[in-house]
């Protein structure tokens, strides 16, 4: 599977989703994505994890 196949998969499978479900989805992902970016911003100074993480408490 290429990367276009996969986003046009994604996108099929989010749309039979509620909002609810979508916005618990984009959640996951953030808080599974959460310790990479904490880590390449102690690293590089760059971006604030707080945003990210204010978002993600919501």
């Amino acid at each position: 599977m290429n990367i276009p196949e996969f986003l046009d998969l994604l996108k099929a499978q989010l749309s039979k989703l509620s909002n609810d479900d979508v916005a618990a989805f984009a959640i996951s992902i953030c808080n599974r994505l959460l310790p990479y970016y904490l880590e390449f911003h102690e690293h590089s100074t760059w971006g604030n994890p707080n945003t990210l993480l204010e978002a993600v408490l919501i």
